[in-house]
């Protein structure tokens, strides 16, 4: 019930961003405040004591919105991708209240276990490898 990444409120309403686990596979959800569109990997998620690195794309084309999930699961180094999700339409705006999470889903949500060692936030449409080299 632990979300991996949440851009959201509190309350779990409005425009937000939820990246979680859909059975054993990573999701993300776009969400306008009405309406929401999901995609999931196919790929299962990580095992103990395996390294990942999980990219989300938003995007944004100043009237809808639409996301996808890059994920690279260590030592193999194989890449999974997500098609494109459908479009939702575009939020007004994301909200004074809204913040970035870790491990949780809005105030209220369960707390997660996942040690995440960097998160970072870029602008553009980038690949794992272009994500990583700005870190």
């Amino acid at each position: 019930g632990a979300g991996l990444v949440y851009l959201g409120n509190d309350a779990q309403s409005g425009a937000r961003l939820i990246v979680d686990a859909s059975s054993n596979n990573y999701r993300a959800t776009i969400h306008n405040g009405t309406t929401s569109q999901s995609v999931a990997l196919a790929t299962t998620t990580p095992t103990t004591g395996q390294g990942f690195q999980l990219a989300v794309q938003l995007e944004d084309d100043g009237t809808n919105w639409r996301v996808r999930l890059l994920l690279r699961v260590h030592p193999t180094g194989a890449d999974s991708v997500t098609a494109w999700s459908s479009t939702v339409t575009r939020a007004a705006a994301w909200g004074s209240t809204t913040k970035l999470r870790l491990n949780q889903v809005g105030s209220a949500g369960t707390q997660g276990s996942t040690w995440v060692r960097q998160l970072a936030l870029c602008d553009g449409l980038l690949s794992l490898d272009e994500m990583v080299g700005r870190l």
